[in-house]
């Protein structure tokens, strides 16, 4: 049974090397049979893996249910007849309406309404 496993692999190998081409195959051998390199840090510095990203601005709607803000244009809707796919709008600005990630901000409550309204239009 292994001496199957061992065959299997090697044909596996060798059905993968035919697709190669001779320069893939020799940078493949360089890698793998080649002194490994090993990352050096410089004394008194302490590697870190995590990332630091800068905090988030914090968006809050203002008071008004209707009105959402994006990339520095304000516009307030009517309720009764929330126009989805407004052409006054630029796309960069109707890609954020329809993201909904204002849904989130402290102080919307209207979350439910208008998700009601998008699934309507």
């Amino acid at each position: 049974m292994k001496l199957l496993s061992v065959l299997s692999r090697q044909m596996r190998l060798l059905r993968t090397i035919s697709h190669l081409k001779p320069r893939q195959i020799a940078y493949q051998l360089i890698r793998r049979l080649g002194p490994k390199r090993r990352l050096s840090v410089p004394a008194g510095v302490t590697p870190s893996l995590g990332l630091r990203l800068a905090p988030t601005l914090p968006r809050h709607c203002g008071g008004e249910a209707w009105a959402l803000t994006f990339i520095g244009v304000r516009k307030t809707f009517d309720p009764s007849r929330f126009d989805w796919a407004s052409m006054d709008l630029d796309k960069l600005w109707r890609y954020n309406l329809h993201y909904f990630d204002y849904l989130h901000e402290p102080g919307r409550n209207n979350g439910p309404e208008l998700i009601e309204s998008w699934i309507a239009a």
